[in-house]
């Protein structure tokens, strides 16, 4: 998760992302799917993924059902966050904590749809340990 205040840092946060991904993973991003945002369609970006041989699919405005599952992730975590958040008592400043640590939990929390593996375990092949977690405040 990269988080932003303005839609402008989307481009940058794209660039450090593919970075990751190609140093951790040894993998090359094939595509990009996005809603027709100015953040996605500008010609820096156009011109990025071009040359970088990224397929930039758009859907059509207006249009969250094309993102369904990119749509429930996020609602996902904002679920989280916010629980996190209101559970612990903290103010909403602390926003980008609470929903950095609903990603990593979610990331190494069994999921029923992964058959109880987790991200975590199917992306690096090795069980996350969970002995050196800390709560975030709170008992979740």
């Amino acid at each position: 998760m990269y988080p932003m205040c303005f839609k402008s840092e989307v481009f940058i946060s794209f660039q450090q992302y593919k970075a990751l991904v190609e140093n951790l993973f040894s993998s090359k991003i094939q595509q990009l799917q996005s809603d027709n945002g100015g953040e996605y369609i500008s010609n820096d970006f156009k011109s990025f993924l071009t040359k970088h041989g990224i397929y930039h699919r758009l859907t059509c405005p207006y249009t969250s059902q094309q993102n369904r599952i990119v749509e429930r992730k996020h609602r996902h975590i904002q679920e989280t966050g916010l629980t996190l958040l209101a559970k612990a008592q903290l103010p909403n400043k602390y926003w980008t904590d609470a929903f950095l640590t609903a990603v990593f939990l979610i990331n190494w929390l069994p999921t029923k749809v992964l058959k109880n593996i987790s991200p975590y375990f199917l992306l690096h092949k090795t069980m996350p340990s969970y002995t050196s977690q800390r709560t975030f405040g709170c008992a979740c």
